[in-house]
C-alpha cells in the first residue's frame, strides 16, 4: 500500500519484478538512495531522506550500467499531490468557513476522485539521475518533475468566483545530490542536499508528505511550497561489535506568496471579523518555516550482521511562519533487530 507508514498494520511493502535493466512494480522510489541513509537511525522523521510516507512507489524504472562504476537510471513513478488552502469567503481576508476549522487552512490530498475537493494525478512523476561508485565511496545526483493537480467538485470554490469547478494544475520539480565517503577504518560520512520546488512526492518533510502548493481562495493566488533540505551523518565503528551513528538535518520552507492574503490573523469565532493576532495567528501557524532533526544512536552487535541491540536519542525543533513560533521535543528508543 502506498504511503503506509504504520508498522503495526500488515501490508505489502514491495511487489516488483525485474527483467534485465528494467524494474516493474512497487519498490522504493529511485529518488531514495539507500547508501545515503544514516545507518542505525530508526526514526522516520529525518529531514532529507524519503521516509515511509512516500518512499514506496509503483513504478517503471530503467538502469543503464556505463562501466567504471557509473550508472544512469530513469523512473516513471506514481505521484502524490496535494495542497493547503483557505477557501473563498465573503470577507476581505481569507478566514475559515464552515468546512474548515476557524481561521485555519484546510488540506486536500491525492484521493483519485472528482467527488470532493482532492487531488487527481493524471500523469506519473519522472526522475532521472547518475551515480558513481568507487572504493572511496559513492556520489549521486537526480532531478525530478511532476504535475500537481487539485480537482474540486464541491459547492465551495477553492479559488474565488462563483464556479465550484476550480481545477488547479501546476508543474513542479525537485533536485538532489549526495555523497558518501569512507574515511578511516570502517568509518563513513554522508551528506545529502535536496531542493523541492513544490514537488512533495520527492520530499517527505512537506506537511503530510503530500503538500505541493498553498492556495488563497480569496485572492486566487496559488504558490508552490518550496523547501531546501540539508542533512549529514557520521558512523564510527569502535570494533566489529560496537558502533555509534550521529545525524543532523535541517529544512527551510519558503513563505508562499499566497499566504500574504491570510493577513496573519485569526477568526475570533464570536464575531465575523478577522481579529489581528487572535488565536495565535492560526493561519500562518499552519505554514511551516524550519525543521531541525538530530539523532545519536549507539549499537551493539553481539552477532555482527545478524543481531543488533540499539539505543537512540532524537531531538526535533519545528518553527512555523506565525512569528517564528513552534515547538521542540526529545524522543528516546531502545530496539533489538534480527537479520536473516
Amino acid at each position: 500500500k502506498i504511503g503506509a507508514g504504520n508498522n503495526s498494520l500488515p501490508r505489502i511493502q514491495w511487489a516488483y519484478g525485474t527483467l534485465g535493466p528494467w524494474l516493474f512494480g512497487q519498490y522504493n522510489s529511485a529518488w531514495a538512495d539507500p547508501l545515503l541513509f544514516a545507518p542505525d537511525i530508526g526514526d522516520q522523521n529525518q529531514v532529507g531522506p524519503l521516509q515511509t510516507v512516500n518512499i514506496r512507489r509503483p513504478q517503471i524504472r530503467y538502469t543503464y550500467l556505463m562501466g567504471s562504476g557509473l550508472s544512469l537510471s530513469g523512473s516513471l513513478e506514481s505521484m502524490n499531490t496535494g495542497a493547503q488552502f483557505c477557501t473563498a469567503t465573503a470577507t476581505s481576508t481569507c478566514i475559515g468557513t464552515a468546512g474548515l476549522a476557524a481561521a485555519a487552512i484546510g488540506s486536500a490530498g491525492s484521493d483519485n476522485t472528482d467527488v470532493t475537493a482532492g487531488g487527481l494525478v493524471n500523469l506519473p512523476s519522472f526522475n532521472t539521475g547518475i551515480a558513481w561508485d568507487q572504493p572511496w565511496g559513492h556520489v549521486m545526483g537526480r532531478v525530478g518533475v511532476g504535475r500537481s493537480e487539485i480537482r474540486n467538485a464541491t459547492a465551495t470554490p477553492i479559488l474565488g468566483g462563483t464556479s465550484p469547478s476550480n481545477n488547479i494544475t501546476q508543474w513542479h520539480w525537485a533536485v538532489e545530490g549526495g555523497v558518501m565517503v569512507n574515511t578511516w577504518g570502517q568509518d563513513q560520512v554522508r551528506g545529502l542536499v535536496n531542493y523541492s520546488h513544490g514537488l512533495a512526492t520527492y520530499n517527505s518533510d512537506a506537511p503530510s508528505g503530500v503538500v505541493d502548493m498553498i492556495i488563497n481562495g480569496q485572492t486566487g493566488q496559488v504558490s508552490s511550497l518550496n523547501e531546501l533540505e540539508l542533512t549529514g551523518s557520521y558512523i564510527h565503528r569502535f570494533n566489529p561489535n560496537w558502533r555509534m551513528t550521529g545525524a543532523f538535518g535541517i529544512g527551510f520552507f519558503n513563505k508562499p506568496n499566497s499566504a500574504a492574503g491570510f493577513g496573519n490573523c485569526a477568526n475570533n469565532v464570536s464575531v465575523s471579523a478577522c481579529v489581528a493576532g487572535g488565536a495565535n495567528a492560526a493561519q500562518l501557524a499552519g505554514l511551516e518555516k524550519r525543521h531541525i532533526f538530530s539523532a545519536l544512536a549507539l549499537t551493539y552487535s553481539p552477532v555482527p550482521g545478524m543481531v543488533d541491540i540499539k539505543t537512540e536519542l532524537d531531538y526535533y525543533d519545528r518553527k512555523v511562519q506565525a512569528a517564528g513560533t513552534g515547538a521542540s521535543a526529545w524522543a528516546q528508543s531502545v530496539s533489538v533487530a534480527f537479520y536473516w
